[in-house]
């Protein structure tokens, strides 16, 4: 009977390493999928570098409107501008598609899309919106309409579609940023001078009712 237990405990033991070395095999063989580094977190005048861009934030700027008298954007009441200036590099040996609709951004932890304004093109900045070729680069900027009194502002750049493949991160503060705000001038119409009217004066060849008559000749 003892002899019976301590075989059939053998055989157990045997089946239970068995197993246990089969399933290690299997997990040493079956690759353990991996998320997606997020880039370090820049703030303005850094770069993030990826395989396939070098994203430098340049400059920022807080301002309440943009443009010319032609091309006029203003911001809308009790919110303000935020333009990033960025200088995109191409890491690449084959031309890439750089487009602002890749940028995320979140304004005191809440989602915010960026504006779309009249002018195209600031200060040699362009609109994110095409090809940078090669080897190359482009200056790019963006525009968020933000609340006056925001404290923080996060911009990524990713491309991914189903998974997040972040190319660029950056944290912006006001006290990082530069700062133009317009006044608007007063529309005042100026009130006209009053000028007196002179009184006429009597010409020299008229003569008035209170001037004497010539005097006759002596006879």
């Amino acid at each position: 009977m003892k002899k019976t237990v301590v075989i059939l405990l053998s055989i157990l033991l045997l089946f239970i390493s068995g197993c246990g070395s089969n399933s290690g095999d299997a997990s040493e063989g079956t690759p353990v999928p991996t998320a997606t580094p997020k880039p370090e977190t820049k703030v303005v005048g850094d770069t993030c570098k990826s395989d396939t861009w070098s994203i430098t934030l340049e400059r920022a700027l807080i301002t309440n409107q943009i443009g010319d008298d032609v091309f006029m954007s203003k911001a809308s009441s009790e919110k303000i501008y935020v333009v990033l200036f960025f200088n995109v590099w191409n890491n690449t040996d084959s031309n890439q598609y750089f487009n602002h609709v890749y940028f995320n951004a979140f304004a005191d932890n809440e989602r915010v899309n960026m504006t779309l304004i009249e002018e195209t093109e600031i200060d040699g900045y362009v609109m994110p919106l095409g090809s940078v070729k090669a080897g190359s680069y482009d200056d790019f900027f963006v525009v968020y309409e933000l609340k006056s009194n925001w404290t923080k502002l996060v911009v990524a750049y990713d491309t991914g579609i189903v998974e997040p493949n972040e190319h660029a991160r950056f944290v912006v503060s006001p006290k990082q940023c530069d700062k133009i705000i317009v006044t608007p001038t007063p529309n005042i119409t100026a009130t006209p001078e009053f000028t007196p009217t002179p009184e006429p004066t009597p010409s020299s060849t008229e003569k008035t009712s209170a001037e004497p008559s010539a005097l006759p000749s002596p006879t």
